[in-house]
């Protein structure tokens, strides 16, 4: 809440990006590489994509980071 209103935001939309961060570290420890695609832009993947990304299995991340 005092992030909300420090930068003018709704609580609803740090926590969003709270958890969005959540999933960055968690996928940058299981596939650094595609992680960094997404956050270099060279795979634009929406932010509720990415959090849904970091709970699948690791079989299936290889997969997406070769497509």
């Amino acid at each position: 809440i005092k992030l909300g209103k420090e930068y003018n935001v709704s609580t609803r939309t740090v926590l969003t990006y709270a958890n969005y961060s959540k999933a960055i570290d968690k996928l940058n420890e299981e596939e650094p590489d595609l992680t960094q695609k997404i956050l270099n832009g060279e795979i634009k993947v929406p932010q509720n994509q990415v959090i849904r990304i970091s709970k699948l299995s690791p079989k299936i991340k290889n997969k997406i980071q070769k497509y």
